[in-house]
């Protein structure tokens, strides 16, 4: 298992706990040895983010916000997302590996029901801040099945029988 080039993503809001969790020396461990990782790139959002001397092994790069977000994306072997349903989507879709890292910290949290689902289908893998290490040194993306994205027009089919459009 190799993941070369690493995302991490926290969207356009602030996720400190995120941002903490990675920037660790357990990460960096995990990052260079479980992961084979020789490059990181955070998106930071609103949070600061200063990578702790131990990532000195690893080409880092970090920004707040990008016009060329999808290109980040298309260049990772792995994504480290919030659970944001846009990101979520964007990730799958571009059949990259996907881990959620679900804010615990909300209160109603609908991000978490998105992430249950597409945990429960094998899209992605979920954890919450403080189990992040945990999850990438059991995460097996062999277990990970590729994003079938749903067709529209059923629904719209279904909409016009009901309304008696359609028989």
């Amino acid at each position: 298992m190799e993941f070369p080039k690493v995302l991490v993503t926290v969207g356009t809001t602030s996720f400190p706990e995120l941002i903490s969790a990675v920037n660790t020396r357990e990460m960096v461990e995990i990052l260079k040895n479980r992961l084979k990782c020789h490059e990181i790139t955070v998106q930071s959002g609103k949070n600061d983010l200063e990578f702790i001397p131990e990532f000195k092994d690893l080409s880092t790069k970090s920004f707040h916000y990008s016009d060329a977000f999808r290109d980040c994306i298309r260049a990772a072997d792995l994504v480290i997302s919030h659970a944001g349903a846009g990101t979520c989507m964007e990730v799958l879709a571009a059949g990259k590996a996907l881990v959620v890292v679900v804010n615990d910290t909300l209160m109603d949290n609908h991000q978490t029901e998105l992430a249950d689902q597409l945990a429960s289908e094998n899209c992605l893998v979920q954890c919450i801040p403080a189990s992040l290490c945990q999850t990438l040194r059991e995460f097996d993306p062999s277990k990970l099945k590729k994003y079938e994205k749903g067709d529209p027009g059923r629904i719209v089919e279904e909409i016009d029988k009901l309304m008696g459009f359609q028989q």
